[in-house]
């Protein structure tokens, strides 16, 4: 069960690389996707990779289920942003 934790870590930890890496290559070269087009879809799956963190790591059930409401969240807020284009 360990591994499975150091493997949810290590998503979680190239997730946020992928955040810095696209905001630098688009603040670099002008090109790709722009960072606040997919912030709220990668908060969204990170609060849902934490919810899978704590669930593994037999958290107490308020924090799997806070975390998921984040992700709920973070969900509708992209899908409003996105719904207005």
């Amino acid at each position: 069960m360990n591994w499975l934790i150091t493997l949810v870590d290590a998503v979680i930890v190239l997730s946020l690389l992928e955040l810095v890496g696209f905001g630098w290559a688009y603040k670099r070269w002008g090109r790709g996707v722009p960072p606040q087009e997919i912030r709220l879809n990668l908060c969204s799956g990170l609060a849902l990779m934490g919810a899978l963190r704590a669930a593994l790591s037999a958290a107490h059930p308020m924090i799997i289920m806070a975390l998921l409401l984040v992700a709920g969240i973070f969900h509708a807020l992209d899908i409003r942003v996105r719904w207005r284009r």
